[in-house]
């Protein structure tokens, strides 16, 4: 996995991307992961990328959640119009995350999955996890969403502490309305893990 803290396609300019993709072309068995909220900013004829060795990971949830959450980023909509052509220089994959529960969630994603329809590709799915230096950076309009203690509980890991998620049985009913609601449309092979 490649830039784990920050985005490849933002920050394109401040790094030297195509040295660490030469790498994996090369490799004969590695390949390059990494997502992104602004595929838009991918400038894919700016890199050699050998095929079968690169895949992208598209950022996408409700838009009216991402307002939110993701400001100044690329509209669900540009990231969803830029997975085709995407598709014709590397895998791509979409990262439902962080998916959030609020009380026009399931709605919300079926608009969502409406408007990928026709498109091929897996996924990754992963629920909500947020802790309490986030929630006091963060305004009271996100807090509303991210910051529910009555339905969440502590996850500390090796990682971070102080961690919260939903709790387990109301995060697998969670799971269960997402994935019904998923199937409707996609393909249930195409979860590669959801959690």
């Amino acid at each position: 996995m490649i830039g784990c803290s920050t985005d490849v396609a933002l920050h394109n300019k401040h790094y030297q991307w195509q040295q660490v993709f030469e790498f994996f072309n090369a490799h004969p068995k590695l390949k390059t992961t990494f997502a992104t909220k602004y595929p838009t900013k991918f400038r894919l004829d700016d890199y050699r990328l050998t095929p079968g060795k690169h895949r992208i990971r598209v950022s996408l949830m409700p838009q009216k959640i991402s307002s939110i959450l993701e400001p100044n980023t690329d509209s669900i909509s540009d990231r969803i119009a830029m997975i085709p052509v995407l598709q014709t220089k590397m895998e791509v994959h979409i990262n439902f995350s962080p998916i959030v529960y609020y009380p026009t969630w399931l709605e919300d994603y079926e608009e969502l999955f409406q408007q990928l329809q026709g498109l091929e590709f897996k996924s990754e799915c992963i629920f909500v996890t947020y802790n309490k230096q986030q929630a006091e950076r963060n305004n009271s309009d996100v807090n509303y969403y991210l910051w529910q203690p009555l339905i969440q509980e502590s996850k500390d890991s090796e990682y971070a502490a102080d961690n919260i998620r939903y709790e387990r049985h109301f995060k697998k009913g969670l799971i269960d309305q997402f994935v019904a609601l998923y199937v409707k449309y996609f393909p249930i092979e195409s979860i590669r893990y959801i959690f």
